[in-house]
């Protein structure tokens, strides 16, 4: 698609070379699964516009305007009226998804929400919001001090994981760059 070979052109230096093809091709798995719950062969503006805001909003709003304009100009889709971003709703919807049975097939990704402060408020707000709900998401945390990060911590909190992916559980890790 002409759009998005130009897409890392319209973002800033910071963000420079940001967007990749798996972009593309989940952007492209997100269209093709709003036209089979449709039971349509041809996306519309909607689908396209939802399904970049899905893919392609993490940078700042200004830039994602010009991302949505380059990609309904290649579609030949006049200009929407309101291009903002809508994180709240798409991590929403984020969220909600299921994995099927063949994952490499998926229409999405998993989510990965970085909390940049140091106290964590970034949790408290999507439990608030109902973003996520306490009954259904399992939360596996590692202290961020250098005398816990101990073999047995780190087995004990991928078990946790295990346990939460075999469930279906959602779940949320705090601190986990030793697990990584």
């Amino acid at each position: 698609c002409q759009a998005f070979e130009q897409v890392n052109s319209t973002v800033s230096k910071q963000h420079h070379r940001w967007f990749h093809s798996r972009d593309f091709v989940y952007l492209c798995r997100y269209l093709r699964r709003c036209m089979s719950q449709k039971g349509v062969r041809i996306f519309d503006e909607s689908m396209l516009l939802d399904g970049l805001r899905r893919n392609f909003q993490t940078v700042n709003p200004a830039e994602f305007k010009d991302i949505v304009e380059l990609f309904f100009k290649s579609c030949r889709f006049a200009a929407p009226t309101d291009c903002s971003p809508m994180s709240l709703h798409s991590l929403r919807e984020s969220v909600r998804d299921r994995h099927p049975e063949d994952p490499s097939a998926a229409p999405f990704r998993h989510t990965l929400i970085i909390d940049s402060s140091n106290s964590e408020n970034a949790i408290d707000l999507l439990f608030h919001t109902k973003i996520l709900s306490q009954d259904s998401t399992q939360i596996v945390a590692l202290s961020d001090f250098v005398d816990d990060d101990t073999p047995i911590r780190r087995t004990e909190a991928l078990r946790k994981v295990k346990v939460a992916i075999e469930r279906g559980r959602t779940l949320l890790l705090v601190n986990s760059a030793p697990l990584h």
